[in-house]
């Protein structure tokens, strides 16, 4: 054991050593004590002098301007070597330090910049991090720092690019440490340059992290604060539809993983009535509906959000081919093997049933999709009816229970409004059926109407049509 903790100290020390040179001995003056929070302390008022002496000459470009920025830049680095120290999050955002961070990160050597904002994002790591969170959250760090980026040129310049990465994983690490990120994330929104920054990256032509972490630093921050989805500009929103058809079908799982984050945004925007306007006004229905097949699993979740309580948006959907789409997953394997599609679709299908005016002629379009291919549209939604209900756990009313609850009331409209036709195959099926039974289509459409009081007419209507047929079945 005492081997070991030798060990420790000397490697500790020569790495110390390797990033401070000379004034490594003057910090520690016995080669077997680990730094101390003193040591520290002591450190952070060296970079202070320098860092004063670097503010009086920063405009000029000498020799000395320069060696001062190396300097400066390897005593930031060997900051890193005192993180585990206990106390050293208090001592370093009370140190004279903190005065100049707006300084570093806004004028700075993008060098310093970039390494301040990792021993932050480092701090906020630590499991005791209350410290070093309340100081980056009520601090104007960020608001210099995405002023900053947005004139850099991170495309050509390695270090730019870097400074850049380390503030959008500076955000993503608060957010992932703070207990209620709500307010940061409001903070970002409104005080900060951060959507200019994002709109800068979503331009680019090229990939790579940044672009990545933008866009899920966006997807995040306006789910924690979503009343400033209805401030995303139409510009954001023709950028964020470019940026996803730029990377269509591509495999690269960063590539795809930002496309999902692109995507989950529409969703969001398209919840709120404003951005649901302005999406349909921008034609992104017919652009959904085109990626519906190559990217199936990312786009119906975003279709779900645009139909949901919008009507205007179900219309958009049918004029664009959506119908069309839609029976060929009903009809597709993908429906059983994929949970997560199955409930997008039966929720698409349920705003259909739902929003949709009965006398209209898109009402009609729909329904004469059931007679399609020899009533085998109609076939497979009544088989989907039964699958859904054998995942349902009756005693826990798991995740499968609302998808059941939806196409019962999807089932139960199309069966009062059908032609006889369609209305004798309902029957049949239910009638034959090992699985459902007419009751259990009643009953739970009947359920239904306590939630939907908009629908209680013509789910009234459904349910007691249905419930006639219990007896016969029995």
């Amino acid at each position: 054991m005492e081997s070991e903790k030798t060990n420790q100290v000397e490697n500790s020390n020569v790495k110390l050593a390797l990033l401070m040179g000379d004034n490594f001995t003057s910090l520690f003056d016995k080669e077997e004590t680990l730094p101390t929070i003193d040591d520290a302390k002591k450190h952070f008022s060296t970079i202070c002098d320098y860092i004063h002496k670097y503010e009086s000459i920063i405009s000029s470009d000498s020799e000395e301007m320069r060696s001062l920025v190396d300097s400066l830049l390897n005593r930031f680095e060997s900051i890193l070597m005192f993180e585990e120290i206990d106390g050293f999050d208090v001592a370093f955002f009370n140190s004279k330090i903190s005065r100049y961070f707006e300084f570093l990160l806004s004028k700075g050597d993008i060098r310093i910049g970039t390494v301040l904002l990792s021993i932050m994002a480092d701090l906020c790591e630590f499991e005791d991090n209350s410290v070093s969170l309340e100081y980056i959250k009520r601090s104007d760090i960020f608001s210099v720092s995405f002023s900053r980026s947005l004139v850099i040129d991170e495309v050509n310049v390695q270090n730019e690019a870097q400074f850049i990465s380390n503030l959008f994983s500076l955000v993503l690490q608060v957010i992932d440490s703070d207990e209620d990120p709500s307010d940061f994330a409001e903070n970002i929104l409104q005080k900060t340059k951060f959507i200019d920054l994002v709109e800068k990256e979503l331009k680019r032509d090229d990939f790579d992290d940044n672009i990545l972490n933008s866009t899920e630093s966006l997807s995040i921050l306006l789910q924690l604060c979503p009343r400033f989805v209805s401030e995303i500009s139409e510009g954001m929103l023709n950028l964020i539809i470019r940026f996803i058809s730029n990377f269509k079908n591509r495999k690269i799982p960063t590539e795809r993983e930002a496309s999902h984050n692109a995507f989950n945004v529409l969703s969001l925007v398209f919840l709120d009535d404003q951005g649901n306007n302005l999406l349909r006004k921008i034609g992104t229905m017919d652009f959904l509906i085109d990626f519906w097949g190559s990217s199936t699993k990312l786009v119906l979740p975003v279709i779900e959000s645009a139909l949901a309580d919008s009507p205007e948006s179900c219309l958009s959907f049918i004029d664009a081919g959506g119908l069309r789409k839609l029976f060929v997953t009903l009809n597709s394997d993908i429906i059983i093997n994929k949970r997560e599609i199955r409930a997008s679709l039966v929720s698409i299908i349920d705003s259909l049933f739902s929003l949709v005016p009965i006398d209209s002629k898109y009402m009609t379009r729909l329904v004469k999709k059931f007679h399609e291919k020899d009533y085998q549209n109609l076939q497979s939604f009544l088989t989907l009816v039964e699958y859904i209900f054998t995942k349902v756990d009756h005693e826990t009313k798991n995740d499968e229970f609302p998808s059941f609850q939806l196409i019962c009331s999807s089932l139960g409209i199309l069966f009062i409004i059908s032609p006889e036709d369609i209305q004798m195959k309902i029957i049949s099926f239910i009638s034959d059926s090992q699985t459902i039974d007419f009751s259990l289509i009643s009953d739970t459409i009947f359920v239904r109407i306590g939630d939907e009081p908009k629908l209680q007419d013509i789910l009234s209507k459904a349910s007691k049509a249905l419930s006639r047929f219990v007896e016969k079945q029995e």
